[in-house]
């Protein structure tokens, strides 16, 4: 079956690939693009020329599709090898050129890699005595890249080894640092506030509330206006409370509140104040404190009905 596959603009322009095809009078450009259709996602296929010319060129006046196949194999475009008793080819430069779903499945195929593998040079002889492979399409470049990807590998870790005298790198601890990494200002370090601020960490902590870096370093600069008594106490009250902010205590020693009794960082009302209830709505009768005048009820004579 065959699969959906990526044709550049540049390959278009691929003069090798063109003299290629007249000097065999083959249509090995369209063969090696339906190719890339009977490809895995490893750009190997089965070297199955009868099969292969009826998926990629079943109109074409072609009795022997294994021409093309060798005509491209003489020049670099593809490679053919075979593992055991069976032939496959594959596609140098496949994984340079093509994106493929990660979603497709993985190639059943050997690779050119495999230890039993033997490289086939082509049956026939190449149709023109210069043909060679063209510089764009290296003939020994592997798709799958194995050999050459383990090598680098090794190289790098030699490198890094020398690099150390001989000992493995350490490794960089992975833990995200916490609130309690966050460094305290000059201003508030002190034990008082150290201790203070510790408890507010695992409070928060336990009530599954933990404090980001981030939060603590904005509650720090909050803390650094205060000082660092006043900032102690503000976590006290927190803690007690089950807040999950700081409020500035006032000069009592207790924390500033609304006239609704929540905490507060805004302006503290004067000794004696009262908060007005604007709840109140004016009805009938004399209202709470008297400070709307109660509507008269009727008079006797309204109320009586004239016979």
């Amino acid at each position: 079956m065959g699969r959906i596959r990526t044709v550049k603009p540049e390959l278009f322009l691929h003069e090798a690939l063109y003299d290629a095809e007249v000097e065999t009078g083959l249509p090995l450009r369209v063969a090696f693009i339906g190719l890339f259709t009977q490809c895995d996602r490893e750009g190997r296929f089965r070297w199955e020329p009868r099969r292969l010319k009826s998926q990629v060129l079943p109109y074409d006046p072609i009795s022997d599709f294994s021409r093309v196949l060798d005509a491209l194999a003489t020049r670099g475009f593809v490679e053919k090898y075979a593992v055991e008793n069976d032939v496959f080819g594959c596609i140098p430069t496949w994984l340079k050129h093509q994106s493929i779903n990660h979603r497709e499945r993985a190639s059943e195929l050997p690779t050119i890699d495999a230890t039993d593998c033997e490289v086939l040079t082509s049956t026939r002889a190449p149709r023109v005595g210069h043909a060679k492979p063209t510089p764009l399409f290296p003939a020994r470049a592997r798709p799958s890249g194995t050999r050459n990807k383990e090598q680098g590998t090794r190289n790098k870790k030699e490198k890094v080894a020398s690099e150390s005298d001989g000992k493995k790198p350490a490794k960089t601890g992975g833990k995200k640092p916490t609130a309690l990494d966050v460094e305290i200002p000059d201003e508030l370090d002190t034990p008082e506030f150290r201790s203070a601020w510790s408890d507010l960490v695992a409070d928060r902590k336990e009530r599954k509330k933990p404090i980001t870096t981030r939060a603590a370093k904005q509650l720090l600069t909050k803390c650094q206006k205060w000082g660092p008594a006043a900032a102690a106490e503000s976590i006290a009250n927190t803690i007690a409370n089950g807040w999950t902010g700081l409020f500035e205590p006032d000069n009592k020693g207790g924390t500033r509140r609304d006239g609704n009794g929540n905490p507060t960082t805004g302006r503290i009302h004067t000794p004696g104040y009262q908060v007005p209830d604007r709840s109140f709505k004016p009805t009938t009768g004399t209202p709470p404190g008297g400070n709307v005048p109660a509507r008269p009820g009727p008079t006797p004579a309204e109320d009586s009905v004239d016979p």
